[in-house]
This record gives C-alpha cells, structure tokens and sequence, in this order.
C-alpha cells in the first residue's frame, strides 16, 4: 500500500498536479520612495518602487501597475497628497493582489509658489476693492489712516503665512494656511471697507459743520454788528447764506470725491463771506453818509446861528426885543438840529439819510432867512 501512494505522488509532480502556494505580496515587500523633486512644476511626479524581498526575485515590471489614490486615472501633477497603490498581476510565483499601500507611501506635490501668489492676489484685489471705496477721498486724513494701517495688516498676514508655509511639509498644510491667510484678507477688507465709508461720511459731516459755524457766525455779524442797516437788506443776504449752505450740503452728500466736497465747501464759503462784504460795505457807506449828514447839520446850525447873531449886530443882548427873536431863533435851530440828527440816526439807508440831510440843512437855513425878514430886524 505504501508503495502504491508513493508512486501516485510520483506520477503526480511529474504531471504537475502537485504545485507550490504562489506568494501573496504585502507593502511590507516593497520600498516605495519620491523621485525627484515634488515641488509642484506642471509636471507628473513619480515614484521608486523597490522590492526588499531577499529570497525570491520581484514580479516582473510587466505584472506590476502604480496608481494613486485607489484612482488609475490620477496623474500626479496637481498639488496636493497622493497616496500610492500597486496591483500585482498573477505570475508563476506571486498571487495576483490589488490594492497594496502604506501610511508610509502618502506623499506631497507641494506648491509655495502658488500659495505665496494666491494670497499676493488676494491682497491686491482686496486693495484694489478698498482704493474703489476710498475713491478720490484717499487724502482724507482718516480715510488715508485706515489704508495704511490695512497695508500694514497685509504684510503682517504675508510675512506670517510665508513662515507657516515655509516650513509647511504638506500640501494640506499649506492649503489650510493660504485658505486662512485670504480669509483674514478679506475680514480685513470688509472692516476697512466699512471703516472708509464712515470716515468719508464723518468727513463730509465735518466740512458741512464748518459752513454751518460759518453761516452762524456771519448772521450773527449781520444782525449784531451791522443791526444798523436797513433789515430787509440783512434778511435778503441771511437768505443767500442760507440758501448756499443748503446747496452746499446737497453737493456734498452727493460729491464723489474731496475735490467736490471742498468745492462745494469753497463756493459756500465765498458766498457768505460776500453777503457779510455786502452788507459790511453798505454799513460803512450808511455810517459814511450819517456822519456826512451830522457834520453838515451840525455846521448848517452853527453857520446859521453865527448868521443870527451877525445879523442881530452887537450889543442885541440888551435890547430886550431883538434878543428875543435871536434867542428863539436860536432855540429854534438847537431843537432842528436836535430832532434831525436823531432822525437820522434812526434811519437805515443811505438815501433817506442824504435826503433827510438836505432837508434839515434847507430848513435850518430858512430860520435865520424867516427871522431876517422880522419887522423889527428889518427896521
């Protein structure tokens, strides 16, 4: 019986009935390295695939197939992690296996440049954004403020992302760090945004608070310092004022630039400060013609009431009579002169006081005329 076993085993290796187990690969048979350079390139990167087994020779090239991310179609070109897998196709030695991988064959296209680029554009697009908010108002001191100290803020970002990224040995890793470094940015953007538009509007308010002191402080000039001019003068250039500093703070909640706010601030302006001109000017032509008037009154009374006396001859004091009339005549020039040059100083326009003036001065003069026709200066 023995024999007979012996011999079917026989026949049974020379028939090739009786084969080895095949070999089933693990990564543990295999080196799987970088070749070359992974810094991200536009070019597909590669891997060394050694096999680390020492008593059998490796599958044939043929019967061994790379590929990345459990994915045959993947090509790694585009940064990012790339983990490597391999099949091996059945051979007279090793059993067909798909699949084989290791944490340890996890690797990196890595791509600074490209970060350090997406967060370069990011910022200047983010400028590009605060520069259109900032318009023509970027010489604002607040608004000028706000940008530089963003543009400081934006180097402190890329000085800090550059230094994670730099020492950054994954791609994740980078990503993570572009993707908070734009983030940051565009907060940033956001806030500064936000901050320019209330530093215009606090600007424009500012500019409209100085035409409103100046309108104020020239009413209050017109009514207090020149009360004196006719009052419908004074309203009529109180009305200008006003109506400009309307005007003024129209074109300036609609100025798209500080040109347009200081121009409209500088036509405000101009137009108060000739209002108060004018009214100053008349004022000066109304005191100018007051004083004319007191002057000539004043010398109409003295002429005439030397007229009088010359007329009255020397010694009219003793005759009771003579020195009647001069007295009353007299009298009666200090009681027009009185009444005139307070009339007059009452009066708020330049024409009214030269009439008034000329007036007086006829009927002044005409006391002494009416008294030299008395019967008894006469006789």
């Amino acid at each position: 019986m023995k024999k007979i076993l012996l011999s079917i085993l026989a026949l049974m290796l020379s028939a090739g009935l009786w084969a080895q187990e095949k070999i089933t690969l693990t990564a543990a048979d295999f080196t799987v390295t970088k070749d070359g350079d992974w810094t991200y390139d536009q070019t597909e990167k590669r891997v060394n695939v050694e096999f680390i087994s020492v008593e059998n020779p490796g599958p044939p090239a043929d019967k061994v197939e790379i590929y990345y991310n459990n994915d045959k179609m993947v090509r790694p070109i585009e940064p990012g992690t790339y983990q490597v897998y391999i099949d091996i196709e059945e051979t007279d030695i090793y059993a067909a296996v798909t699949g084989i991988t290791s944490d340890a064959w996890k690797f990196d296209i890595i791509d600074r440049e490209g970060a350090y680029s997406a967060i370069n554009e990011a910022i200047a697009a983010a400028q590009n954004a605060i520069n259109t908010v900032a318009n023509d108002y970027e010489n604002v001191q607040e608004v000028k403020a706000l940008i530089d100290a963003t543009d400081a803020q934006f180097e402190e970002i890329k000085n800090e992302a550059a230094d994670a990224i730099e020492s950054a040995t994954d791609q994740n890793t980078i990503a993570a760090e572009t993707e908070s470094a734009i983030n940051s940015i565009a907060d940033i953007e956001a806030s500064t945004k936000e901050g320019i538009g209330n530093a215009i509007a606090n600007f424009k308010e500012s500019v409209k608070n100085e035409i409103d002191n100046a309108a104020t402080d020239a009413k209050y000039t017109i009514n207090n310092t020149y009360h004196d001019v006719y009052q419908k003068y004074r309203t009529d250039a109180i009305a200008d004022i006003d109506d400009a500093v309307t005007r003024a703070k129209t074109a300036i909640d609609n100025a798209d630039s500080e040109e347009k706010v200081n121009n409209a601030k500088a036509t405000a302006i101009n137009i108060i400060d000739t209002r108060v001109s004018i009214v100053e000017d008349y004022n000066n032509k109304l005191q100018a013609a007051k004083k004319s008037a007191f002057n000539d009154i004043v010398q109409a009374a003295v002429d005439a009431e030397i007229a009088i006396e010359e007329a009255a001859g020397e010694g009219y004091e003793t005759e009771p009579t003579i020195y009647s009339i001069v007295h009353k005549a007299i009298l009666d020039i200090d009681n027009f002169e009185e009444v005139a040059l307070s009339h007059i100083e009452e009066l708020h326009e330049v024409i009214p006081v030269e009439e008034h003036k000329e007036s007086s001065i006829n009927q002044i003069n005409n006391i002494p005329n009416s008294m030299f026709s008395h019967s008894v200066l006469t006789n």
